[in-house]
């Protein structure tokens, strides 16, 4: 596969995974890839394999201790990349557009005191075991626990049949949406089978399992994560990758460098002087 290629397909796997599915960043993001004497390609198809490896300075002033589990409040070095192994209930891009994930339909109540979700059938967990409403309402009844976010305006969750729950609140938000689109499903097998107890928690935030396109493979922390390509995944032909390693490199000229020196495919960051220039000598 072409070097140009290639690295155009990870930097809208980047984008897809990272921008959209993750949300906004307060940091803005910019995108370099190498240039080569190779023709501008016109036509372009879908194209698999290859390693992504993916320099970042986003959450540099945070504290990467752990990859985090949606269950309970994450730090926040943990929430950019969790996106790599979870999917959320809903897609919300950056301009508010709504569309299924995990979950296939929805429709609120009339009095707007519950919200009615269908889950999308087949969905399978990294240890192959199934999504459905009572994994779903687990995940969703600890959150409320917990208070994590607004799930803290949420008071049960309902079975109405294996794939549908019905969530009620105490108060509407009327931030339900990006909430529902920020919410991760974890597999309860997997706790399940590490005790159910607070060591299940702890080992579940170092070896994330979820059902997004990525598999957890490493995770040195304020170092790197690496994911490798899930087979199962119910997005089907996806992802194109069969493995993402983000790297967490602060300083912009030590990210620069590893760039130009082909140590990393893929950089972002705030822009700096340093990106600027590469940027211009046409390394866009």
């Amino acid at each position: 596969m072409k070097k140009r290629l290639f690295v155009f397909i990870a930097t809208l796997l980047v984008a897809m995974l990272i921008l959209s599915a993750c949300g906004d960043s307060s940091s803005t993001s910019t995108t370099l890839t190498s240039t080569t004497s190779t023709p501008a390609i016109t036509t372009l198809a879908p194209q698999y394999g290859g390693d992504l490896k993916f320099g970042t300075d986003l959450f540099a002033n945070a504290n990467i201790g752990w990859i985090g589990d949606p269950q309970s409040s994450p730090d926040l070095g943990s929430l950019g990349w969790s996106c790599l192994f979870y999917d959320s209930l809903l897609s919300v891009d950056k301009d508010g557009n709504i569309s299924p994930s995990l979950c296939a339909e929805w429709k609120f109540d009339a009095d707007l005191k519950s919200i009615t979700l269908t889950l999308r059938q087949g969905v399978k967990f990294h240890d192959g075991s199934d999504l459905n409403a009572e994994v779903a309402q687990w995940n969703l009844d600890t959150m409320i626990k917990n208070k994590v976010g607004n799930w803290a305006t949420a008071s049960t969750v309902d079975i109405i049949d294996n794939y549908t729950i019905k969530i009620n609140f105490n108060v509407w938000s009327n931030t339900i949406f990006s909430t529902l689109g920020m919410t991760r499903m974890v597999s309860k097998e997997a706790y399940d089978s590490h005790g159910a107890n607070k060591e299940a928690e702890d080992w579940m935030r170092m070896h994330p399992v979820g059902t997004g396109p990525f598999k957890f493979d490493s995770f040195s922390p304020n170092v790197s994560i690496k994911g490798v390509k899930f087979e199962n995944y119910w997005q089907q032909g996806k992802p194109y990758l069969d493995s993402i390693t983000v790297t967490k490199i602060v300083d912009p000229m030590t990210r620069a460098s590893s760039f130009t020196a082909k140590e990393m495919d893929v950089t972002d960051g705030d822009l700096t002087k340093i990106e600027y220039d590469l940027m211009q000598e046409g390394t866009q």
